[in-house]
């Protein structure tokens, strides 16, 4: 069964990828997409509810088993801030960050959704670290959305983050230089500069309608931006290479500026296809989505997650030393109780194997008479069953059709001691004609016993009844409900 069902929401068409989890590794299981468009210009985001119902109608009509829900946000549902922050421990990093992170929004910290990506080191002194922020109440919205369809949210991943991570998945050893990659899906381009195999920049922006030079301009001015925040946080570092990954058809004119402003370092990546960790999935899903499934596992770059955000490091509380000191004490006082205890006890244990070696002897006696207990239990269940002998061989009586056509020369009736079993009859009978043992033979089964087949022979010892045949027949079974022999 699948762990978790990675959404892309922020487009216009809903699209999923199922993803297992193990040990570490992610598994891409099947890619869907939504058959419900939404209204024209509008992303699935905008209308939690109807996203929500979107989702639960593409899992049952998709057969999806996984209910826990990672959603995948674009860049432009969220809000990106690099920080500047004092040289602190790690573990004093995230309640820093919150703090600064209050100070520059307008809005309260506490309505803020919030996790951060911390960056290489800069060129002065201190930390730096990549902020993203998102409406906490939509997060909680989408939370008790999920809730009611029996689905939980996971986590909540951006664009610019999975495409690094997908990114870094196809670049080969030698590819280890600073990377700019650009996304784009229709008129929306995602810019993501990855430096050190961290995301250090993100912004998004929107082209106009065209093919000339007017329909490339915000892209122009967010090259300048993004160049000019390298040189800020690494002097001297230029964009080694550029990826231009593109979900549908590449936009020629953009790849004409990103060739003229990067010669010779643009790579152009259509879908998901190129990793071979997605090639058995239907569609050709966008690498944002893949890269978010295969970051669900051990990432490649620092992962980002608004729901599961980084934390403090649980602080060490003084008081467990002194615990710790009352706690030895109190051990010490135990061991000498457990001495006194231990003599006590091994006393006992004398007491306790002599009273053992008794009772294994009167075991012994009665295991040695068990067979002729059971014996008799047997012979005790046939004389006072449901079929005693003496109304077994006078319901046999009754059956036979009188001497003046046969008669029995020996007859013995032997019980069958199992449990469940039927006792048998069994004899040698002369008869007159070879009709007489027919019939007779007849009607032990018409009454119940059961008679096997057996040949008749010409006997010489009584001239009057020549045809002698033996009888071995079982009685018949006891009703239901009773118990036979």
């Amino acid at each position: 069964m699948a762990d978790y069902f990675v959404v892309e929401c922020g487009t216009e068409t809903l699209t999923g990828l199922e993803v297992r989890v193990s040990k570490g590794t992610a598994e891409l299981v099947r890619a869907v997409r939504s058959t419900q468009p939404t209204e024209p210009g509008k992303n699935w985001d905008h209308d939690t509810p109807l996203a929500i119902e979107n989702i639960r109608r593409t899992r049952k009509e998709s057969g999806v088993q996984a209910n826990r829900i990672v959603l995948l946000l674009p860049r432009e549902a969220l809000v990106a801030r690099q920080l500047d922050l004092p040289d602190v421990p790690d573990d004093e990093l995230p309640d820093l960050v919150r703090f600064q992170a209050a100070v520059r929004s307008a809005a309260p910290v506490e309505s803020l959704a919030l996790d951060y990506i911390p960056l290489p080191a800069g060129p002065h002194p201190g930390r730096r670290v990549l902020v993203f922020t998102h409406d906490r109440a939509r997060i909680a919205e989408w939370q008790k959305g999920l809730a009611a369809e029996e689905m939980e949210l996971a986590g909540c991943f951006a664009t610019p983050i999975a495409m690094a991570e997908f990114a870094d998945r196809i670049r080969t050893v030698a590819d280890d230089e600073t990377r700019l990659l650009v996304f784009q899906r229709g008129a929306k381009i995602e810019l993501t500069l990855v430096d050190e195999r961290m995301v250090v920049f993100s912004h998004g922006t929107q082209l106009p309608p065209g093919t000339g030079m007017t329909h490339v301009q915000p892209l122009q001015a967010e090259l300048i931006r993004t160049t000019v925040s390298l040189g800020q946080l690494h002097p001297g570092v230029e964009i080694g290479q550029v990826s231009y990954l593109c979900d549908g058809e590449p936009d020629e004119t953009v790849v004409g500026l990103l060739e003229q402003r990067f010669p010779s370092k643009v790579s152009i990546v259509r879908g998901s296809k190129p990793l071979a960790a997605a090639g058995a999935l239907s569609g050709n899903p966008p690498a944002t989505l893949v890269g978010a499934g295969l970051s669900l596992g051990t990432p490649a770059v620092p992962r980002l997650d608004l729901v599961n955000p980084r934390k403090p490091a649980p602080k060490t509380d003084g008081r467990r030393k002194q615990i710790l000191r009352a706690a030895c004490g109190l051990g010490l006082v135990a061991i000498i109780a457990l001495g006194v205890w231990w003599r006590a006890v091994l006393a006992r244990d004398a007491q306790i194997q002599e009273l053992s070696d008794s009772i294994a002897a009167l075991s012994d006696t009665l295991k040695q008479g068990e067979p002729a207990l059971k014996e008799t239990k047997a012979v005790d269940r046939w004389y006072t069953g449901v079929a005693a002998p003496l109304t077994t061989l006078d319901s046999f009586q009754q059956v036979l059709p009188g001497t003046d056509r046969l008669y029995f020369a020996e007859l013995h009736l032997e019980p069958d001691l199992k449990i469940g079993g039927r006792p048998r009859i069994s004899g040698v009978a002369r008869a007159r004609t070879a009709e007489d043992k027919q019939e007779l033979e007849q009607r032990l089964r018409d009454k119940g016993y059961e008679v096997p087949p057996n040949v008749a022979t010409t006997g010489k010892k009584d001239p009057d009844y020549p045809v002698e045949f033996s009888v071995n027949v079982a009685v018949p079974a006891p009703p239901a409900g009773k118990s036979g022999t």
